[in-house]
């Protein structure tokens, strides 16, 4: 339910398409500018993260292809991603909210298996709310995503994953993440810290800047599935959201589909938004400062959370306002 390499702004591929600076006065050829649509297909992408990459940076394409309208399709094989997608778009998009807040708790429902009471109120909200839009059409994602080339029986399942949110239906998110890792590990699993420290040091750390990423960030993760902590907040209640059926085998029955949590437990959360980052000035260089180079015990200062929530804010910043978001002093995303 999520993917595994940074987001990306996916229309830079195109060949009117040029890196510069936002424009200050309106170009006199963009009223010339073709209207044709900008069709972009992504394939089983796991998350929102391009799509919240391709909408922030909108502003600062040419004019030849600002004034031309993005149709953005997202084709997912489980259902319940697809519904995790438009619940990510409508938090994003959730004005109601102080921007900080919406990306607390936007990387929140991305990333734990078990999120703050209020989050969990919060979700049966938003779904209740994305029902109405699946049934009539209304609510904030009305007019900006389309889902009428879906089936009905699609429809119908998007409602079944909607409900399935609601606080009152029972997740031991716990219990079936400790089934997981159970079966993975076999007979090492009382050894589970020394995998997951071969796993870091010799795999995931040998990504490009995935050093910042923390040894115990990534070891609490991998034991607990909670990826994104902020402050002293309790994550108790399991992210319903992580619900997903797949097929499995029952005996003397066959095929059966099994609900349960069948998400990664291996690579993590953190690629997505929290190992690559625009670098528009010296402040956001610092989030990747590395002490003590070539000694050996390197560490980095800042961690893949400060990142994230840095990717997050510039989104939402960019997307409100219009304007790139630049980090002013040296922070601590907290």
């Amino acid at each position: 339910m999520w993917g595994f390499s940074p987001a990306y702004d996916v229309c830079t591929g195109l060949p009117e398409w040029s890196n510069k600076n936002f424009a200050t006065a309106v170009d006199d050829n963009e009223a010339k500018a073709s209207a044709e649509p900008i069709n972009i297909l992504l394939a089983g992408p796991g998350d929102v993260r391009h799509v919240l990459a391709t909408i922030a940076h909108r502003r600062r394409w040419e004019p030849a292809m600002k004034c031309r309208p993005v149709h953005i399709y997202v084709l997912e094989k489980a259902i319940e991603t697809l519904a995790r997608n438009l619940l990510l778009i409508q938090v994003a998009l959730d004005s109601d909210a102080p921007l900080r807040q919406r990306c607390n708790t936007f990387l929140e429902i991305f990333g734990n298996a078990r999120v703050q009471e209020r989050t969990s109120t919060y979700i049966e909200e938003q779904a209740k709310v994305l029902m109405n839009f699946v049934y009539n059409d209304h609510g904030p994602l009305a007019g900006l995503v389309d889902i009428s080339h879906l089936k009905n029986r699609t429809h119908d399942d998007l409602i079944d994953s909607f409900r399935s949110w609601f606080q009152s239906v029972k997740f031991d998110v716990d219990s079936l993440r400790d089934h997981r890792l159970r079966h993975y590990y076999e007979v090492r699993y009382d050894y589970r810290d020394n995998l997951i420290d071969w796993d870091y040091t010799m795999k995931l750390k040998k990504i490009e800047s995935a050093s910042v990423i923390h040894i115990r960030q990534y070891r609490d993760w991998r034991n607990s599935g909670v990826a994104f902590e902020f402050g002293d907040q309790v994550y108790s209640t399991p992210n319903r959201t992580m619900a997903a059926y797949t097929e499995a085998k029952k005996k003397h029955h066959g095929s059966v589909l099994c609900r349960g949590l069948w998400t990664d437990i291996i690579v993590g959360p953190y690629i997505s938004f929290g190992v690559h980052c625009e670098k528009s000035n010296k402040f956001v260089e610092g989030l990747f400062e590395v002490h003590n180079k070539g000694t050996g015990v390197e560490q980095n200062r800042h961690n893949t959370v400060e990142v994230a929530v840095f990717n997050v804010l510039s989104y939402l910043y960019e997307i409100e306002t219009g304007k790139m978001y630049k980090m002013e002093k040296v922070c601590t995303f907290w």
